[in-house]
């Protein structure tokens, strides 16, 4: 018996193959469904985790997992400083000292103290003083490196307790005896009584007399035998008495900013910032138990007051306002370094040197309870100069970037690298979404002329910022390329096929100019990074563009391109047509506004 198997109709494969291709399609067409409906989700709940994540700070430290903001910086500097015995007496100044007669010029004051390894140059052009000091006895070849130190002018150099302090200051370290640890040169920096140069001016000058001229500057060169040492850190430290108020009372306060910012965003190595809390901490004028005392990072002293105080009048937890004073103080220490205004020494990190200004006020104590401050102050700079002589700077290396909620703690700029990421994905979701479904596949490679246009108009105002002093003849400028929106949509869109298809288009590559734009922030420059995230996010990828009349289109959209418009701005933040504001906002800005308009007329049917 021979037995055989008739095998089944192709058909029925087939006929089960395309069922099951047919259930994977209706599958994928469902969850496609489903992220359509849900998009907002996708685009909303990122944004929102980016804005509590970064608030979270100084209370979290997501990178180290600890429930706690990161403490002191602390190197091998910093652990020799607060161990310093400080045995240097300095007196008080007379009235009759030097024979009651006036001197006011730095280098007059140095000559009557008689140092051999002591020498001081007046520049020809009469715009500051500058005193180098060589060590006797060191380690280290005295020429490789040197420390610089600006102080004010004075009307008196023996009779005013800062500048005397600073005379006796210099006498103990020009002996070998007092001092024999220093191994770098030392600069003391003055501007001279007779100009009103400012301490920032008078760093300016004196490093383009020191380093070579820069922007132009006609600063007389300092003679060779003064710029043999390169200057590794370079100390701006501003102390006075505060001015008496309108009443004529004077409340018991000391003032001390320790403040580190510099230009576009650079900051100098965080253990300098570190070291000086080191020495400085244990300062009588720091006694918070018997002085009132305000310690900050920033100079926007008044601002911080006002803050403390709202918090203050809240009824809420003691461990609550802490973090609320600490987020404001976090907040006003990134808008210095992105805003400013900046310290003294911001051109000193132009240079690559590390810098740091620390400025101190005095209010409403006697005279007698000032010198003991003022000269207690420039007791422990010896520590400070003695920290930076025992590191040889080629083989320094820290971390620059961070910012600081209080002087005790920091928060590096890799806390900040997720939530910034999330604030940006908005962007990459409504970038995705375009590109996936909503052009379906129709990209109009014509919308790459609005923007390559955008970017010859921005260099173009950029050129002009140079030939253009008067803030308000760009003002005019921009006011004419906004102008001409409405022209060059009405040219551009009529003569494409498929409008929807070309604004989306041009959408989508506003989404990749904000993420190519933004990300370098976010790796080099946090205090910008977040403000443009969180608007650009907002603005690009929030608010939908397509066909819509309701609030958001005719409402919010247009008034936050009215408050966002490049000269109010400038006129009421940056104060000048920064770098950032030139390339980064004002394209974004021009792209969103020609995005707002053809939707617009679209809306309208005029398109």
């Amino acid at each position: 018996t021979i037995t055989m198997t008739v095998p089944a109709p192709l058909t029925t494969t087939v006929e089960q193959s395309t069922i099951s291709d047919g259930q994977t399609s209706s599958k994928k067409s469902s969850v496609l469904n489903f992220v359509k409906r849900r998009l907002w989700l996708l685009i909303a709940v990122p944004y929102a985790i980016g804005i509590l994540w970064t608030c979270a700070h100084p209370v979290v430290s997501i990178v180290t997992g600890e429930l706690k903001c990161r403490g002191w910086f602390i190197d091998e500097n910093s652990l020799d400083a607060g161990n310093f015995r400080y045995n240097a007496n300095f007196l008080a100044p007379g009235s009759k000292q030097n024979g009651g007669r006036r001197i006011s010029s730095l280098c007059e004051a140095l000559d009557k103290q008689d140092m051999d390894n002591m020498d001081c140059q007046r520049l020809s052009s009469d715009t500051f003083e500058v005193a180098k000091l060589v060590p006797i006895s060191n380690a280290i070849t005295p020429v490789s490196e040197a420390i610089a130190i600006v102080i004010p002018s004075s009307s008196d150099w023996f009779v005013d307790p800062y500048h005397n302090g600073m005379l006796q200051f210099m006498q103990r370290l020009a002996t070998a005896k007092e001092s024999p640890w220093l191994a770098k040169t030392v600069l003391l920096i003055a501007p001279t009584s007779s100009t009103n140069h400012t301490l920032a001016e008078t760093v300016s000058s004196f490093l383009d007399a020191y380093l070579g001229t820069r922007n132009g500057s006609d600063v007389q060169s300092l003679p060779p035998s003064f710029t043999t040492a390169m200057i590794r850190n370079l100390l701006v430290l501003d102390v006075a008495s505060a001015p008496v108020d309108e009443a004529g009372v004077q409340t018991p306060l000391n003032e001390v900013l320790l403040m580190p910012q510099g230009r576009r965003g650079v900051l100098p190595n965080m253990d300098l910032v570190f070291l000086l809390m080191t020495v400085y901490s244990r300062a009588n004028f720091l006694d918070t138990r018997r002085y009132e005392t305000h310690f900050l990072l920033h100079p926007h002293a008044e601002s911080s007051r006002r803050w403390r105080q709202l918090v203050a009048s809240q009824p809420l937890p003691s461990s609550v306002q802490s973090w609320l004073n600490e987020l404001g103080d976090l907040a006003l220490f990134a808008r210095t370094l992105a805003l400013g205004p900046y310290p003294a020494h911001a051109p000193t990190l132009e240079r690559g040197i590390d810098s740091i200004t620390l400025q101190i006020r005095f209010r409403g104590h006697t005279a007698r309870l000032q010198t003991q401050f003022i000269l207690d102050f420039v007791k422990r700079l010896e520590g400070v100069v003695r920290a930076l002589s025992n590191l040889h700077e080629r083989l320094h290396h820290s971390m620059t970037q961070y910012l600081m909620p209080s002087p005790r703690k920091f928060v590096s700029h890799s806390e900040y690298l997720i939530p910034n990421v999330l604030l940006l994905l908005p962007l990459v979701v409504r970038a995705v979404s375009l590109i996936l479904w909503q052009m379906e596949g129709n990209f109009d490679f014509s919308a790459f002329q609005v923007v390559v246009g955008i970017g010859g108009v921005v260099l173009g105002i950029y050129e002009a910022s140079h030939y253009f002093v008067d803030p308000a003849a760009l003002t005019v400028l921009l006011v004419v390329v906004y102008g001409s929106i409405p022209a060059a949509v009405r040219f551009l869109f009529p003569t494409m096929k498929n409008k929807t298809a070309s604004y989306q288009s041009l959408h989508f590559l506003t989404c990749l100019t904000a993420i190519y734009f933004i990300i370098p922030l976010i790796l080099g420059h946090v205090s910008l990074a977040f403000p443009s995230a969180l608007l650009w996010s907002l603005l690009i990828g929030m608010l939908s563009h397509r066909p819509q009349r309701g609030v958001r289109h005719t409402i919010v959209l247009p008034l936050l391109l009215l408050i966002t418009w490049p000269p109010i701005l400038v006129q009421q933040v940056f104060g000048y047509y920064s770098p950032y504001i030139s390339f980064v906002h004002l394209p974004l800005h021009l792209l969103v506004s020609i995005l707002w308009y053809t939707q617009t007329l679209s809306n309208n049917n005029k398109l």
